[in-house]
């Protein structure tokens, strides 16, 4: 799965993206890369576009895993826009297994996504 992140600090938002054949190796992968930046702070917010994934070959292990370990803090907005009903039900399993649902919202398209976040000042 290619996959990217890029920090905007003027907006406080981590802007990520994945497109293609996403796998548990790919996601972790990315996971690392953005705690390893240094500009990365946990209390910021986050954009999740995954609108342009293929296909989806991720466990429930590996997904559990990344809940439980994720560099954000437990009060940063994140947003998860997908466009496929297996991407959405697997982000949205993420959220419940991260217990920070009301924090970690899913989109069916990316703009929807951006307004979530921009109602909350980002």
């Amino acid at each position: 799965m290619p996959a990217d992140n890029r920090i905007d600090l003027s907006t406080r938002v981590v802007y990520s993206r994945a497109w293609g054949i996403v796998t548990n190796e790919d996601l972790a992968d990315n996971r690392v890369a953005l705690s390893r930046d240094p500009a990365f702070a946990p209390d910021l917010a986050q954009l999740y576009d995954c609108t342009g994934v293929t296909e989806v070959k991720v466990t429930s292990e590996a997904l559990l895993r990344l809940a439980l370990t994720s560099p954000f803090a437990p009060t940063a907005r994140r947003a998860i826009a997908v466009s496929s009903e297996v991407a959405f039900g697997l982000a949205r399993m993420y959220a419940q297994l991260s217990g920070r649902e009301e924090v970690i919202q899913v989109f069916r398209d990316r703009p929807s996504a951006v307004q979530w976040l921009d109602s909350a000042g980002g």
